[in-house]
C-alpha cells in the first residue's frame, strides 16, 4: 500500500500553484489509469447523501484533494473552490479551507507571530483531519511563496507546527523565489526569514525562481506576456513529473536486473529520504528537459542521449533553461576537481516516456559531480508512459550549490536595508526582535558557507 501526501497551500501563490499542480496530476492520472480514476496519494473519495426537491435520496461520490487551503483573504480561496467545483476531475472540500478577512500586508512577522498564534491550531486541526483520512500517511507538502506575508510568514509558522506534531513524517516545502526586482519592497527580509525558519524545521526545501519560470515561458514556449497561470503551469509540470508513479532504475552497470522494487506511487518520500538525509543541507532545485511548445511536440524528434546531455549541462552550470548553455564548463573525472561547476550533494533523476528504463544515465553518476564523501548520490526513477504529451521527459531534483547565488544576492540586499534599519520597526511591532533578524541573517550565511565548502 502506498502512503499518502497531504498538502498545505498557503497564500495566493501557494493556493494557485498548488491547484495547478493538482490539476496536472489529476489530468495525467485519469489519462493513463486503466480505471480512469485518481490514486490515493494526493486524492481521496467521499460519499455523500444527496436528495432532490422531491426528497429522493441517494449517494454521490466526490473526489477531493488531500489539501488544506489557507489565506488571510477570502477571494482567492473562494474563486479557486468555485472554479474547481465545475471540474470533472475533483472538487475541494470546503471543510479543508481556512480564510479570514484581513491580509498580512507583506509583513512576515504578522503572518508568523500574529496569525500563527491566533489561527495556527485551527489550521492544524484541518490538517489532522486530512491525515486521519489517509490509510497510510507519508508526509506533508507545503506550497508557499517567499516574498509576501501570508505564504512566507504564516507558511513558516505552520511548517514548524506540523513538524512538532508529526515528527516521524516527512515535511517538504516548495517555495517560489521572488523576482530580483519585485514589487514587495521587504521581500528580501521575508525571503531570508522564511528560509531560515524552514531550514530549522523542514526536511527539504524545493526552490523555484519566478525569473526562471518567466524566461522559460518567453524563450522556450513563445509566451511573450506570461500570466500567473502560465508561470504556474510551467512549475506544476516540473513538480508533477517527480510526483507521479515510477519505478527505480539501477545505476550499477553490473546490475543486469535493471530496476528494483516495482512501482512506487509516493516519490516524495523517496526523494526526501535520498536527498535530505544530512540536516545541514536542505536546499533543493528542480530542472527539466526538453522545454518545448505543446504544438511542436508531434513534430520534434527526441532522443534520451540528447535530453540527458542537456539536463546534465543544466545541472553543472546551474541553468534552468535548456538553451544558451555554457558548454565550456566541464568537470574533470580525474583526481583534480574543476571548481567552476556546480557541485551536488545528491541527485534524484526521473525519466518518463518511451524506453526510459533503457536510457543511459551513467553521466549523472560521475563521481566528479559530488563530494568525495558522498555515498550512492544518484537515484533514478523511470516510467515508460508518455508525460503530458511528451514522448520523452526528464527531471532532476538536486541538492546542490545552485541556491548559493540567489541566496547571496538576497542576503546582500537585505543587509543593505538592515544596516539602515529600514522597515525593521514594522516587524518589531508584530513581535519580531532585532536579535531574531540577526539570527536569520547568520543562519543564511551559515547555509551559504556549508554549500560553498562542497
Amino acid at each position: 500500500m502506498s502512503s499518502s501526501v497531504v498538502s498545505l497551500q498557503v497564500g495566493q501563490c501557494g493556493i494557485q500553484l498548488g491547484t495547478s499542480l493538482l490539476e496536472t496530476i489529476a489530468g495525467e492520472e485519469v489519462g493513463t489509469s486503466p480505471e480512469g480514476g485518481l490514486s490515493g496519494t494526493f486524492f481521496r473519495q467521499q460519499r455523500l447523501v444527496a436528495s432532490d426537491s422531491y426528497s429522493i435520496k441517494g449517494t454521490i461520490q466526490r473526489t477531493h484533494p488531500r489539501s488544506v487551503l489557507v489565506d488571510m483573504e477570502p477571494k482567492v480561496i473562494e474563486s479557486t473552490v468555485r472554479s474547481e467545483n465545475e471540474s470533472p476531475l475533483f472538487t475541494f472540500d470546503p471543510r479543508s479551507t481556512f480564510a479570514k478577512q484581513s491580509g498580512s500586508g507583506n509583513n512576515w512577522a504578522r503572518g508568523y507571530f500574529e496569525y500563527g498564534s491566533q489561527y495556527g491550531d485551527d489550521i492544524l486541526d484541518k490538517a489532522r483531519r486530512e491525515v486521519e483520512k489517509c490509510d497510510m500517511f507519508g508526509g506533508f507538502l507545503v506550497m508557499q511563496s517567499l516574498a509576501g506575508g501570508t505564504g512566507s510568514g504564516l507558511g513558516a509558522r505552520l511548517a514548524q507546527l506540523l513538524k512538532d506534531d508529526f515528527q516521524s513524517n516527512f515535511l517538504l516545502n516548495h517555495c517560489v523565489w521572488p523576482y530580483d526586482s519585485g514589487e514587495v519592497i521587504v521581500q528580501n527580509y521575508n525571503t531570508l526569514l522564511t528560509l531560515s525558519h524552514l531550514h530549522d524545521c523542514s526536511d527539504g526545501i524545493i526552490v523555484t525562481e519566478n525569473e526562471s519560470l518567466l524566461q522559460t515561458c518567453k524563450r522556450r514556449l513563445d509566451i511573450q506576456r506570461p500570466t500567473f497561470d502560465d508561470l504556474n503551469s510551467v512549475a506544476a509540470k516540473g513538480l508533477a513529473s517527480i510526483l507521479l508513479p515510477a519505478e527505480r532504475q539501477s545505476v550499477d552497470p553490473y546490475d543486469f536486473g535493471g530496476g528494483g522494487g516495482g512501482l512506487e506511487h509516493n516519490l516524495l518520500g523517496s526523494l526526501v529520504e535520498h536527498l535530505c538525509s544530512h540536516p545541514a543541507f536542505k536546499m533543493l532545485t528542480l530542472k527539466s528537459a526538453p522545454q518545448v511548445q505543446t504544438k511542436a511536440l508531434d513534430f520534434t524528434e527526441f532522443k534520451w542521449t540528447t535530453i540527458l546531455k542537456w539536463l546534465r549541462q543544466m545541472l553543472i552550470v546551474s541553468s534552468n533553461l535548456d538553451e544558451t548553455l555554457d558548454w565550456g564548463v566541464k568537470i574533470d573525472s580525474g583526481s583534480s576537481i574543476n571548481r567552476v561547476h556546480c557541485k551536488s550533494m545528491g541527485n534524484f533523476l526521473v525519466l518518463r516516456g518511451r524506453a526510459a528504463l533503457d536510457a543511459e544515465v551513467s553521466a549523472f553518476a560521475d563521481k566528479a559531480l559530488y563530494p568525495s564523501w558522498a555515498t550512492d548520490p544518484l537515484k533514478v526513477m523511470c516510467s515508460e508512459r508518455r508525460f503530458l504529451g511528451h514522448e520523452m521527459f526528464a527531471t532532476v531534483v538536486s541538492n546542490s550549490q545552485a541556491s548559493i547565488v540567489p541566496m547571496r544576492k538576497v542576503l546582500n540586499k537585505a543587509y543593505s536595508m538592515f544596516d539602515e534599519k529600514a522597515y525593521v520597526h514594522h516587524y518589531e511591532r508584530c513581535g519580531l526582535s532585532y536579535g531574531d533578524m540577526e539570527y536569520a541573517f547568520g543562519n543564511i550565511e551559515d547555509i551559504i558557507a556549508k554549500y560553498s565548502s562542497l
